[in-house]
């Protein structure tokens, strides 16, 4: 059970995070620029909105670590989708046979 909490902690603490550091950076850095240069500013909302987007795709990688579940359903998941993406473009996965060879020796 500390597993489920540890997890829900830590997808709250970034999610909100994430938009507590977004919307620091656009009110004490971007608007004072927006002023002097609006093309800057618009350039520098690119920041903000990447900080905000890892925020929110970090739900999977938290609950890949901290639950056995989740790692056992995305790895059976990533099994099917690399099936799928071989048979979509035609990839064939080569099958390697091993062949055990004895050797005799015939100097007796």
């Amino acid at each position: 059970m500390n597993k489920v909490y540890r997890s829900l902690f830590l997808i709250i603490l970034i999610n909100i995070g994430g938009y507590i550091v977004c919307a620091v950076i656009i009110i004490y850095i971007l608007i004072p620029i927006e002023n002097q240069k609006p093309l800057s500013y618009v350039m520098f909302m690119i920041i903000p909105g990447v900080i905000l987007s890892i925020s929110i795709v970090s739900n999977a990688p938290i609950l890949f670590i901290n639950s056995t579940d989740y790692n056992k359903a995305y790895k059976k998941e990533l099994i099917l989708i690399k099936q799928k993406l071989m048979k979509l473009f035609g990839i064939n996965q080569q099958m390697f046979t091993t062949t055990a060879v004895i050797l005799l020796n015939q100097n007796k």
